[in-house]
């Protein structure tokens, strides 16, 4: 049995890398996908469950325009749970991802929690 699962672990992991995925483990791994334009763009696994504090969206509205999540997210049947948003969210679609734009695919996710918020804005905007 054990030998099976080392096998599957290791096709799995090859599977991803010749699909050019980019393998999501931890918060900040997750974090980084919105760093900019080019990692906005990028294909993702997610690899484990995670849980988020003070999370900052994926994916914002400049003065020039949307910067949506553009590329391809897997979660992989995991789970994903929001406890609490950070203080830059502000101005911001409120949600594991603020904008996803026409080209972005997020898919085989589950997102759970019961996060908290606090902000003076009269409306918010939530995104998965």
């Amino acid at each position: 049995m054990k030998r099976t699962v080392i096998l599957t672990t290791l096709l799995a992991a090859v599977i991803g890398s010749a699909m050019g995925q980019t393998e999501i483990r931890t918060a900040e791994e997750l974090a980084a996908i919105g760093t900019d334009r080019e990692t906005l763009s990028g294909s993702y696994i997610l690899k484990n469950d995670l849980t988020l504090d003070n999370w900052v969206p994926i994916g914002w509205m400049t003065h020039d325009g949307e910067m949506g999540f553009s590329g391809t997210f897997d979660g992989n049947s995991h789970t994903i749970t929001i406890n609490s948003f950070g203080p830059e969210t502000d101005n911001r679609s409120v949600g594991l991802f603020g904008i996803i734009d026409g080209k972005g695919e997020v898919k085989n996710l589950r997102v759970a929690g019961k996060p908290t918020y606090t902000d003076g804005q009269k409306m918010l905007y939530i995104a998965i």
